[in-house]
């Protein structure tokens, strides 16, 4: 991460989220634990952490995928911003295409930039770097809020960035079908869902975008399962008492017995 802004906000809204967590599982003490800040998993070996978090996990990394900020925090910003998005997507859409943008840090990005003039027919696509401004961390007002883009468009697309992406949950609780580009980073909640039940699956390199667009335009009541699918599944998994109450069926509740022990011993 380039800013040191974005680094400090990112620390205090883990600590946030790691309380909320420890306070729901009813965990007042525990053994040190690793947490990555980061938005992938790290290869470096941490001899004195037996138990490492991050926000994804991937084949050949030792974290575990923990809930992040946008699907878990109880905080006011992140809840109002969640029903925010939802509320935007209750009208059909105005634009019949596809829209991303963002900052084109690697190829997947480029590619869909390069898509768009293409195919204008299915896809609207900008590059956002000359609005962003890496000493603050935020887009200047020209930028697209995502409730602007959910009230516009019909189809939204998660692509991955520097790593994960913690977009992908935002969209899924809004009333629009999430295309998801295929990528190593796993989120906690990656085995529960399944393409196209739950989003349509698009290749990392972006090469089957028009298709997946002209399918969902050919199958509109498919199109519609899928996205009720992804907002029943936000909405009862996703938010802070998702999953059956509070935290303890996430990687946090999930360490609980393991942190026990340790604290025994």
């Amino acid at each position: 991460m380039r800013s040191r802004a974005a680094w400090l906000e990112r620390h205090v809204q883990v600590l946030t989220l790691i309380a909320e967590a420890l306070a729901s599982l009813g965990v007042r003490s525990l053994p040190p634990f690793y947490m990555l800040l980061g938005d992938t998993p790290s290869r470096r070996r941490h001899r004195y952490f037996r138990t490492r978090f991050a926000f994804s996990q991937a084949d050949g990394y030792g974290e575990v995928a923990a809930p992040d900020l946008a699907g878990r925090m109880r905080s006011s910003t992140t809840t109002t911003r969640r029903r925010a998005m939802a509320a935007a997507s209750e009208e059909p859409p105005r634009d019949n295409r596809l829209f991303w943008a963002g900052r084109c840090m690697n190829g997947a990005r480029k590619r869909i930039v390069e898509i768009a003039p293409a195919r204008p027919d299915l896809i609207e696509a900008y590059d956002t770097e000359a609005n962003y401004d890496v000493a603050t961390n935020r887009y200047s007002t020209k930028f697209r809020t995502m409730e602007d883009q959910v009230t516009t468009y019909r189809y939204m697309i998660d692509v991955e960035g520097a790593g994960y992406s913690g977009r992908f949950k935002m969209l899924l609780h809004t009333k629009r079908v999430v295309l998801l580009q295929d990528r190593p980073w796993r989120e906690w909640f990656f085995e529960d869902i399944e393409p196209f039940r739950h989003y349509v699956p698009v290749a990392r390199d972006m090469s089957d975008l028009a298709e997946r667009i002209e399918w969902l335009r050919a199958n509109p009541k498919l199109e519609s399962e899928i996205a009720e699918e992804a907002r029943y599944f936000a909405q009862t998994r996703l938010t802070p008492r998702g999953g059956g109450g509070g935290m303890g069926k996430t990687p946090w509740g999930s360490h609980r017995r393991r942190w026990q022990f340790e604290v025994r011993s």
